[in-house]
């Protein structure tokens, strides 16, 4: 399918730039929910990916988006849990996951829209395999992945 990159070099103060920017990615995020995509969005740690969630949760009411479609995801989590979420994100469950690169490779979601990279991974060859977990449902149309990077 068509493929979209933005690659996006945020212009934010060293002043409390973590916080600054796990508040834009988490609305990028939502904006892209939003528009209708399942999104996910591969985060740097488990801090980063847990609290990055919290804070799409707590402004997702806000713009009518259900809270309760918006997981974090690690592999720390149990295997029921892990695989819960990996179901949600399946069914549709789930719209947006904010993961580690625990989701990185191994597991078909299908159905998603957007992949949001919180900074550039280790190697291109990882960033093409998070990118590469959009747009495998047959006939999708087109999707639209988005590069954030610091």
């Amino acid at each position: 399918p068509e493929r979209h990159f933005a690659f996006i070099e945020p212009d934010i103060p060293d002043f409390h730039f973590h916080d600054i920017y796990r508040l834009r990615i988490a609305r990028a995020t939502l904006a892209c929910v939003a528009h209708g995509l399942a999104t996910l969005v591969f985060c740097p740690s488990r801090r980063f990916a847990e609290e990055a969630a919290i804070r799409a949760k707590a402004d997702a009411k806000e713009i009518g988006i259900d809270p309760g479609t918006i997981a974090p995801y690690r592999a720390g989590y149990e295997a029921d849990l892990r695989r819960e979420i990996e179901d949600g994100l399946r069914s549709g469950r789930y719209q947006a996951v904010f993961s580690t690169n625990a989701l990185e490779i191994g597991i078909d979601i299908g159905r998603l829209d957007a992949c949001i990279l919180a900074g550039f991974p280790d190697s291109v060859l990882s960033a093409w395999q998070r990118i590469g977990r959009t747009g495998r449902e047959m006939g999708q149309e087109s999707v639209r992945s988005f590069l954030c990077v610091q």
